[in-house]
């Protein structure tokens, strides 16, 4: 009787087993997701914060609005490629090394870039907070 309680005894095992490994894949299906969605989200936050190019008969700072315009590139390349430095560079042609002292010229981080457009930092925190907790 004795092996056929331990037989019941390794099969419950089993179970248990695959049951935890089934719910930890789930667990990181979840994840994965949840990161997918916070990525979306900024996205969209993201669009909406975007202001419209301003006329050139009013005047405008040239240099304002190509750095503005290379932050939106450099993260949209980041949030694509999910923050791998090195791939967002390929994705922009750039060398990984001036990717990077762009990233640190513009303080940009993954997630919750600092842009020249004022106002934009506090929604992007939030944003930014979901995706450090999802990682």
């Amino acid at each position: 009787m004795s092996s056929v309680i331990r037989g019941n005894e390794d099969i419950g095992l089993a179970i248990s087993s695959d049951l935890a490994r089934a719910e930890a894949v789930a667990a990181q299906d979840k994840i994965r997701l949840l990161k997918q969605l916070v990525m979306e989200l900024q996205q969209g936050l993201d669009s909406l914060n975007r202001l419209p190019t301003p006329a050139v008969e009013h005047g405008l700072d040239f240099y304002h609005e190509v750095s503005y315009f290379e932050i939106e590139l450099i993260k949209r390349a980041l949030t694509f490629v999910e923050g791998h430095q090195r791939k967002a560079a390929r994705l922009l042609n750039l060398n990984a090394s001036t990717l990077g002292s762009k990233i640190k010229r513009y303080q940009i981080q993954i997630g919750h870039p600092v842009s020249p457009v004022s106002g934009q930092q506090n929604k992007r925190a939030e944003v930014a907070t979901l995706v450090e907790h999802c990682n």
